[in-house]
């Protein structure tokens, strides 16, 4: 990442996200919704007939027995749900809207990818929803006939989406959920496919006479009456059908949409809690569109851990996905090593809805045999169905933390460099050993080029610095890229191993308390550099990929428990240097709910797997942890902390080859998160 440009964005836009919370009655509104469904289309238009107008029944049958009223409740059914009708009925719904309200748009119907008119897409491809009388493909006959004004894209959404949130205020919800192809990008298999034609594509001779911005009513956009991402927008969640690249298949024993009849059922037949939030839903909706349609992946994003049709944030100790039982029999669960889940953690699992593990019984625990980077095996201390493991949710009960003696194997190195690296290695107390399976790091010479030298780690061969000449001196450099000193060959190889010895404790420890929570991400986007506003870019890996040219991105940082805390944001590079980034310099607290977003303006070498970590914590200790990053003896000096983290890190710091849980007698609430994203060449 530019670091010098991301802390030159973080302190210009502190002053607009890090403002105390506002006072006053937090005002509670009416529920209103609007559900749009199109199963019979425009004749001619070359859409296939589906069951969308099945859903709307069903869908408003669910809202009235959740307390919806039903003139509260307006319908939109095929021929009445062209572009103009939905149009007119967001209107009539906004006009409606008023503060604290809670906002449903239930939309079930074809989804369609079209041209891109605004310039926002990697892809080229907007998303779109698709009315009763917008066209599946060109008129061949008529060239440049058609100009996209009946599709519904999402950049006229987002807008409308907008518009709602900045009415409702912030004491309201927005929900929005779609039931279409290409929804988990709009912010239908088994037979029937609510989509599944080719992209809408027209010629840039249309594209020229289009605005970006349509003033007459049936275009759809709607200017928002305050900024973009203000902080007193309402909280907004959103569940789509399926991922960007996905069909939605019908659920076809009920001729309906998969992810209308999982809403419904969700919302009249799971969830019995007052306290539900829009996370616990979401999990009953998951495994019941895993049963009904196995092949697609519903997406969930906004908002998760607040009630549903409620404004109250609820907090929710952090679980993980089971993913099912491997070929070694053994459970696996969707969180390895960097979210601290290392050999010997204790994981319980517990029902859809469990908020906190904290005096409540699992059902049945394990300990961890097998940790990767994103995923773990689990021994189960008694067997239990695979299938029903699956519909339930894994939480950490017992942390392990190790500070893992760093073992290093020489493959092929000149004995003037090698010699003078062991001396210094051992004085570390880091590990030399003769077989390459047990190294956690491997120097070597680089195959195809002599003289240059690599270290990689010896999981999967990636280096952690890049390759450089033996003979040559090597610069120091600073998290800002400022040169601060210059090594020779075998300096540089001791002075890498041992930093990333010494950081990985920083790496690997993640634990939380119960009432606090933070949730860091970096997440692609192309940022408008005449508005500086940052479009995401969807579809893309759990672990995020960046160039080091022409790539963007959004950091978020969200404090997600009930307790305010004091934030701090350091980065690993790939050869472990810790770059601080945020709360260092000035302290930094946020209050429950609040969400911090910077625009990342490109990324910059070195190239390989970073990993951020942020803390939010009860009291200010980032003296401290500056302290444990800078200074050679942080760990003996750390180790006798009063704080229940510093002491954690500093004790495993200064013992190598040693493990420990969380002294839970010590005080300092705290909550750590992990987010991993890789730089690559070019």
């Amino acid at each position: 990442m530019n670091y010098s440009s991301l802390k030159a964005a973080i302190a210009i836009s502190m002053t607009l996200f890090f403002l105390p919370a506002i006072p006053g009655t937090i005002v509670k509104g009416k529920k209103i919704a609007l559900i749009i469904g199109i199963g019979k289309y425009k004749p001619g238009n070359h859409w296939p007939t589906i069951h969308g107008d099945n859903d709307i029944d069903v869908i408003k049958h669910a809202l009235v027995n959740t307390g919806f009223s039903e003139n509260n409740i307006q319908t939109l059914k095929n021929e009445n749900a062209t572009k103009a009708g939905i149009v007119s009925a967001l209107k009539t719904l906004l006009e409606k809207t008023t503060t604290g309200d809670v906002v449903i748009i239930h939309y079930s119907g074809h989804g369609q990818q079209i041209s891109d008119m605004s310039g926002d897409e990697a892809d080229g491809l907007d998303e779109a929803l698709v009315p009763f009388d917008a066209p599946a493909v060109p008129d061949k006959s008529r060239e440049d006939a058609y100009d996209l004004s009946k599709h519904l894209s999402d950049d006229e959404l987002s807008v409308w989406f907008d518009s709602f949130r900045n009415k409702i205020g912030i004491s309201g919800q927005l929900i929005v959920i779609v039931d279409a192809c290409h929804s988990g990008t709009v912010s239908r298999g088994n037979g029937t496919i609510r989509g599944g034609v080719p992209p809408f594509l027209i010629s840039t001779s249309i594209q020229k006479k289009i605005s970006a911005v349509h003033d007459n009513d049936e275009s759809g956009y709607l200017q928002p009456s305050v900024a973009r991402g203000n902080n007193q927008q309402s909280k907004f969640i959103m569940i789509s059908a399926a991922r960007a690249e996905e069909s939605d298949y019908e659920y076809k024993e009920k001729q309906m949409g998969s992810l209308s009849y999982s809403v419904a059922d969700a919302l009249e037949n799971k969830l019995k809690s007052s306290e539900n939030s829009f996370r616990d839903m979401f999990e009953y909706i998951r495994n019941t569109m895993a049963i009904i349609v196995p092949s697609q992946n519903p997406q969930l994003e906004g908002d998760k851990d607040i009630k549903i049709f409620d404004g109250d944030i609820l907090i929710q100790q952090p679980f993980y996905k089971v993913l099912g039982e491997n070929n070694n029999k053994l459970l696996e669960i969707s969180a390895g090593r960097v979210l601290g889940v290392t050999i010997g953690t204790t994981i319980g699992l517990y029902p859809i809805g469990t908020r906190s593990t904290e005096g409540k019984t699992a059902i049945v625990t394990g300990k961890v045999t097998t940790a990767d980077y994103l995923k773990s095996e689990i021994e189960l201390d008694r067997k239990i169905n695979p299938d029903s493991a699956k519909s339930l949710q894994a939480f950490i009960l017992n942390p392990v933390f190790d500070n893992s003696r760093v073992m290093v194997f020489f493959d092929k190195i000149p004995d003037e460099i090698k010699n003078k690296v062991q001396t210094e290695l051992s004085a570390k107390k880091i590990g030399i050993v003769q077989d390459i399976t047990n190294a956690t790091l491997i120097i070597e010479m680089a195959r195809d080029k002599k003289d240059i030298i690599q270290i990689t780690n010896a999981l999967d061969r990636t280096p952690i610095v890049s390759p450089f000449g033996y003979k040559e001196e090597l610069s120091l450099t600073d998290c800002g890229g400022n040169v601060t000193g210059r090594l020779d060959a075998a300096a540089y190889i001791a002075r890498t191993i041992t930093n990333y010895s010494k950081n990985n404790v920083l790496k690997n420890a993640t634990f939380g308390d119960n009432n606090f929570g933070l949730k860091v991400r970096v997440i692609p986007a192309k940022i408008n550099e005449q508005t500086n506003e940052a479009v995401l870019i969807s579809g893309q890996p759990t672990i995020p990929v960046f160039k080091t040219e022409n790539s963007q991105a959004l950091l978020r940082i969200e404090n997600t428990g009930l307790s305010s805390g004091y934030v701090y944001l350091i980065e690993f590079d790939p050869s472990g240097k810790i770059c601080p980034i945020l709360g260092f310099d000035t302290e930094i607290k946020m209050e429950p709910g609040r969400k911090y977003e910077v625009n990342i303006p490109g990324f910059a070498e070195p190239f390989g797997r970073y990993l951020m970590k942020g803390y939010i914590t009860q009291q200010p200790i980032g003296s401290e942890l500056s302290l444990l990053i800078n200074e050679q003896n942080a760990g003996a000096r750390s180790a006798g902390s009063n704080n229940r983290l510093v002491s954690l890190l500093g004790d495993l710091i200064a013992n190598p080859g040693s493990s420990r849980g969380p002294n839970l007698d010590k005080p300092g609430g705290v909550s750590i998160t992990n987010f991993s994203y890789d730089i690559v060449n070019e």
